[in-house]
């Protein structure tokens, strides 16, 4: 059987929302596992690979893709 996976991505300042949306997934009980992040968390390597797409420190809301 093929896995589901949700994953998701929010500003620092939606962290209680993200916690609600992370319960509400986990309630559904169809996903295998659920990766939310936001800017503190994401890997290191991936932002240095993403700074010409991704602007996580600037007004842009929502940290803003390009």
């Amino acid at each position: 059987m093929q896995k589901i996976y949700l994953c998701s991505f929010g500003d620092i300042r939606l962290n209680i929302s993200s916690f609600k949306f992370y319960q509400n997934a986990l309630d559904l009980d169809i996903f295998d596992d659920i990766f939310i992040y936001n800017e503190t968390n994401l890997n290191l390597d991936f932002k240095d690979k993403m700074k010409d797409k991704i602007y996580l420190e600037s007004k842009i809301r929502g940290g803003g893709v390009t």
